[in-house]
């Protein structure tokens, strides 16, 4: 009959204690614990109860773009604690025990990603697979081939001189980015007495047309190495 009365005030024996937080610099944060969130106030003050004791993890998320959430190991021993959250150099969290002036490092938490998964050609709707991370569903558009623009050759005479023997010519033929010199030699045509032959000769029609044949064979030649030489 004794023993239950005994058993019965052992088991309400063990204390909740509590757990006090100030943040150095003030800054005002929130920790969440044991499936609860607790906001600090405005300067940086936190106060936890009903914390029994054992090992707990607390983690200290931050507003806005400040810093990551840190989380924190922090052990309760029957008596309340009191700690001092301040950021290092390296912009590293800690607390500071203020009773037993010991430091209990955090460890930073870095935010899930979204799980991006890209679509070619959706069909139907895709089995739903449980994921921490959240899952953004993106489609790819097929790209539009883009026209090639070819830019036309471009020939250019850099010398021209007649002689009595015919012209020298020469050009510079320029395609994209290459470049091409011809030197030309249109001979001076003469009929059987001497003279130039001209397109008002008298001659047959075979003589008189040879000046112009001369000028067909120019451009021929000067197509011709065009094509020879950016063919490559």
């Amino acid at each position: 009959m004794i023993i239950f009365p005994a058993i019965f005030s052992s088991a309400h024996a063990q204390s909740l204690e509590v757990i006090h937080i100030q943040t150095e610099n003030n800054l005002a944060y929130e920790v969440r614990w044991n499936g609860r969130s607790y906001p600090s106030s405005s300067n940086g003050y936190l106060m936890i109860p009903d914390v029994p004791a054992g090992n707990h993890i607390l983690l200290v998320n931050f507003s806005g773009e400040i810093s990551p959430p840190y989380q924190f190991n922090v052990s309760v021993m029957n008596k309340p604690l009191g700690f001092s959250l301040r950021q290092e150099l390296d912009n590293t969290w800690r607390l500071f025990d203020l009773t037993e002036f010991t430091i209990t490092p955090g460890q930073v938490m870095q935010p899930s990603k979204p799980v991006e998964i890209v679509i070619k050609d959706p069909v139907g709707d895709l089995p739903q697979k449980h994921t921490d991370n959240p899952v953004v569903i993106k489609k790819e558009t097929p790209s539009t081939p883009k026209e090639r623009f070819t830019k036309p050759a471009v020939i250019r005479k850099i010398f021209d001189k007649a002689g009595t023997t015919g012209i020298d010519q020469v050009y510079i033929i320029t395609n994209g980015s290459k470049t091409d010199t011809i030197a030309v030699f249109i001979p001076d045509l003469k009929d059987e007495t001497g003279k130039p032959v001209t397109n008002q000769s008298t001659g047959p029609a075979e003589t008189t047309n040879k000046k112009d044949m001369a000028y067909l064979f120019t451009a021929t030649l000067v197509s011709r190495r065009l094509r020879k030489t950016f063919s490559k």
